[in-house]
């Protein structure tokens, strides 16, 4: 007794595992009969158990020969219990006249190692012609439908009408540019540079008509400070100082600059103390911004006059030797 309760309990258990995983696949029409061209709604659904896996069939032009597919309208994936159902719905519609039959679909599935294939139902849809009244008088040929024009078709016009002005403006350019080069000659030369020291010291004179740093001010004053300095020195001797470190400024500048000691300590003062009041919070006296402010002035000047006597002396020297040099060829013709 016990044993055939328990191989009942067992085909009742294995009954519901199967029955988790069947496939169910349903086809179905809005209407079974339109007119011709009339429109439908076409509905296709695969439920399946959460572990089966199945290739939902998705139609792009036709369903049947006689059916064809106007606009996918959605596909859902949904699930109940332990059930999944996917279903897709389509605008179909149908030209030819009479019983148009859609066959049974087919739907690959798969369960673990078992693979087969599931068809659904077939249907058919009757399509009808339109009633004619011929009692009534031939009407007139209707005009063309004026369609709304799609974003599609406007853009490309829209491109070469924007790209055909864009050229035409880029050519009357050009040609009021050759215009204006050929009355005003100078006014498309490039202006030249303005000097290094020059640009420094009006930068100064800036900082300087600001007035003295207040407390909360200082580390914005030595920061505007010290970029005027590394500016100058990275225009008037090519050095990148905007981008180096203290120590390579100084570096730098103390091997272009080996004959005047005290300008390499007055930039080494000013960059240092610059660099304590903006990562120490350091907070020098008022004389000491003033003092500093001065040293700038007095740095650039220096460095400035330095750099305008060496050239001198180089075009002296430059003289002198083309002189000896034309002295020699003449003692030689002679």
């Amino acid at each position: 007794m016990k044993t055939r309760i328990f191989i009942i309990s067992l085909l009742f258990s294995c009954s519901y595992l199967l029955s988790a995983q069947i496939i169910s696949v349903q086809s179905v029409l809005s209407s079974d009969t339109i007119s011709i061209g009339e429109q439908l709604i076409y509905s296709f659904s695969v439920e399946t158990g959460k572990t089966t896996d199945a290739e939902f069939p998705i139609f792009y032009d036709t369903i049947s020969s006689e059916i064809e597919v106007l606009e996918l309208i959605s596909i859902d994936t949904s699930f109940f219990d332990n059930q999944r159902i996917i279903s897709g719905k389509y605008l179909v519609t149908s030209f030819e006249k009479g019983f148009s039959v859609i066959p049974p679909l087919p739907v690959i599935f798969s369960f673990g190692e078992i693979m087969d294939t599931a068809y659904s139902i077939p249907l058919i849809l009757t399509v009808i012609s339109p009633a004619i009244d011929t009692s009534l008088a031939i009407k007139p040929i209707k005009p063309p439908m004026n369609t709304p024009v799609s974003l599609k078709e406007v853009l490309p016009w829209v491109a070469i009408t924007y790209g055909g002005m864009l050229i035409i403006t880029l050519f009357i350019a050009l040609i009021w540019i050759a215009i204006k080069r050929k009355k005003e000659p100078g006014i498309f030369q490039v202006k030249p540079k303005e000097p290094a020291h020059i640009a420094a010291l009006r930068e100064l004179d800036k900082l300087k008509d600001e007035g003295p740093a207040e407390h909360s001010m200082v580390k914005r004053y030595y920061s505007r400070l010290t970029d005027i300095i590394r500016i100058y020195i990275s225009d008037q001797y090519g050095m990148q100082a905007l981008e180096s470190i203290t120590d390579e400024i100084l570096e730098n500048f103390r091997l272009m600059n080996r004959g005047n000691d005290n300008l390499n300590k007055m930039l080494k003062e000013l960059l240092e103390l610059a660099d304590l009041v903006k990562f120490a919070k350091e907070d020098p006296l008022r004389e000491d911004n003033e003092q500093h402010l001065n040293n700038a002035y007095s740095f650039v000047h220096e460095t400035y006059n330095l750099l305008v006597a060496e050239d001198e002396e180089a075009g002296n020297n430059e003289s002198d030797s083309e002189t000896n040099m034309n002295i020699t060829e003449d003692n030689n013709n002679q």
